[in-house]
C-alpha cells in the first residue's frame, strides 16, 4: 500500500515537473523573427534535455555609429583649421601705396606762382575780392613749401648736409622768461638771465621789436655787434642777420639763404610782380580759397606784407609793386621753430630802396 502510494506520488511529481518545464519553455521561447531558416548559430538548453536551435543574438551596429561620429568630428576640426588659416593666419596682401605725382613748373622757372601752383592743389571756390583791408575772416591753417624755387637744384646742394645729418636743435629754454630763447640771446649778445640786459628800463624783446639794441642803451639795432647787414644790389634791399650764421647767395641774387648752426634756415626769394598788384591782391590770386585777418597784415615804410597761414612764410611787395619777396623759415625738424624772434627781427629790419 505504501509502495503504491509512493509510486503514485512519484508519478504525480513527474507530471507536475513536466507541466512546469512546459510552462517554462512556453514563457521563454523567442519571437518568430529571431529564428533563422538556416543552421542554428546559437543553442539554448532547456529542461527535458531539449535544445532550441536557430536563435541569433540581436545585431547592434555600435562600431559603424562610432566610426561615423569620429569621421564627422575630424571633418569639423579640419573645417575649423582651414577657416583659421584663411581668416587669421594667412596674411592679407598689403594695399598698393598711392603715389602722388607732382610736376614741377618748368615753363617759367622764375615765377614763384607757377611753382606753388604746381605743388599745391587749390580748391575751387567763389572768387574773393579783397580791396586793401576790407575782408576780415578766419584763416584755415595751411603749410606752404617754398623751399622749391628757381634755384632749387642749387639749394639742394647747400642743404644736403641738413638732410644727411641728424638735426639736433637746441632746447627751447627761456631762463629769464622775457620771450627770448636763451640761444637767441646768445646770438644777440644779451644776458639770458636778465629781462633787461642793458638796464635801461625796457625789456630786451621790447627793444628788439622796436628796432633798438638790447645790449647798448639808446643804440639802434643795426649797430649791434652780433648782427650783420646784407645788401642785395640786384633787388636793392637790406636785411639784418646774425653774424654767426652762414650766408649763401644763389641764382643771381634771386635766392639768399641764411643757415644757423643747427641747420635752421631763413631764406629770401624774389620774383617779378608781373601784374603790379598790391600784396593783398597778389595773395588773393595765389590763394583764392583763403581770407585774411588784420593780424596777418604788416606795413613798413618801404613795403607792405602779409603772413602766410602757417606763419612760416612772409610775403611782401615794394611800394612800386615791382617785385614780390618771400621770406621763409625752414626747420630741420618739422613743427619746431627754434628762432621765432630772430625770424621776426630779420623781417622787421628789411628795407627796400
Amino acid at each position: 500500500m505504501f509502495g503504491q502510494n509512493k509510486v503514485e506520488k512519484l508519478n504525480k511529481e513527474e507530471e507536475i515537473s513536466e507541466q512546469v518545464n512546459q510552462d517554462f519553455l512556453v514563457h521563454n521561447m523567442p519571437s518568430p523573427q529571431n529564428f533563422n531558416a538556416g543552421p542554428a548559430t546559437n543553442t539554448r538548453l532547456v529542461s527535458g534535455g531539449e535544445l532550441l536551435s536557430g536563435l541569433e543574438k540581436p545585431k547592434h551596429n555600435f562600431k559603424m555609429a562610432g566610426a561615423l561620429i569620429i569621421l564627422g568630428g575630424l571633418l569639423l576640426i579640419g573645417g575649423l583649421i582651414y577657416a583659421s588659416y584663411v581668416f587669421i593666419i594667412k596674411p592679407s596682401a598689403p594695399a598698393e601705396p598711392t603715389t602722388t605725382v607732382i610736376e614741377e613748373a618748368t615753363q617759367n622757372p622764375e615765377s614763384i606762382i607757377d611753382i606753388i601752383n604746381a605743388n599745391k592743389e587749390i580748391e575751387a571756390s567763389e572768387e574773393t575780392l579783397i580791396d586793401d583791408v576790407n575782408v576780415i575772416e578766419t584763416i584755415t591753417p595751411e603749410i606752404l613749401d617754398l623751399a622749391t624755387s628757381s634755384a632749387s637744384s642749387t639749394l639742394e646742394e647747400i642743404t644736403e648736409e641738413v638732410i644727411n645729418e641728424s638735426a639736433t636743435l637746441k632746447p627751447l629754454i627761456d631762463s629769464d622768461n622775457d620771450g627770448l630763447y636763451d640761444h637767441e640771446e646768445e646770438l644777440l649778445g644779451t644776458n639770458p638771465s636778465m629781462i633787461d640786459s642793458n638796464s635801461n628800463g625796457y625789456a630786451d624783446l621790447v627793444e628788439i621789436n622796436n628796432g633798438y639794441d638790447p645790449v647798448v642803451a639808446g643804440e639802434k639795432l643795426n649797430l649791434n655787434a652780433n648782427l650783420e647787414e646784407y645788401f642785395n644790389q640786384t633787388f636793392n634791399y637790406k636785411i639784418l642777420y646774425p653774424r654767426a650764421w652762414k650766408l649763401s647767395i644763389l641764382d643771381n641774387d634771386d635766392l639768399v639763404v641764411f643757415t644757423a648752426s643747427d641747420n635752421s634756415i631763413i631764406q629770401i626769394s624774389v620774383q617779378e610782380n608781373i601784374n603790379k598788384q598790391g600784396i593783398l591782391g597778389w595773395y588773393s590770386d595765389l590763394f583764392p580759397s583763403e581770407a585774411l585777418t588784420y593780424d596777418k597784415l604788416k606795413l613798413a615804410d618801404s613795403w607792405e606784407g602779409v603772413w602766410g597761414s602757417d606763419n612760416l612764410n612772409f610775403y611782401l611787395t615794394d611800394k612800386a609793386k615791382k617785385n614780390i619777396y618771400v621770406i621763409s623759415f625752414i626747420s630741420p625738424v618739422d613743427g619746431q621753430v627754434a628762432y621765432p624772434n630772430i625770424y621776426k627781427l630779420m623781417i622787421n629790419s628789411l628795407k627796400i630802396n
